[in-house]
């Protein structure tokens, strides 16, 4: 079973259906928790509110330390530990 949480323009995880204005985003968290980076994928109506999402996702717990977005493979976001230059990808 697949949690969904929507929140206006946004839906993460599940299989809700999207509209066709939406783009999908990777978002990495630097967890303290965990050794490697936690992946959320998301859906937004911008890249403004994608960046906003990430952000909360940054600081909705101590745990976090950075984010990266991501949007067709390309970095479009460092914030934290994942700032410039401290990509998750090679």
């Amino acid at each position: 079973m697949f949690a969904e949480r929507r929140s206006g323009d946004v839906v993460v995880g599940g299989a809700g259906e999207k509209s066709r204005n939406m783009a999908d985003y990777e978002v990495y968290v630097d967890d303290d928790r965990y050794q490697v980076p936690s992946l959320y994928l998301i859906s937004a109506t911008s890249e403004a509110r994608a960046h906003a999402i990430a952000n909360e996702l940054w600081r909705s717990s101590t745990h976090h330390h950075g984010v990266e977005l991501r949007h067709a493979g390309e970095r479009v976001l460092g914030l934290g530990t994942l700032a410039e230059g401290l990509s998750t990808q090679p």
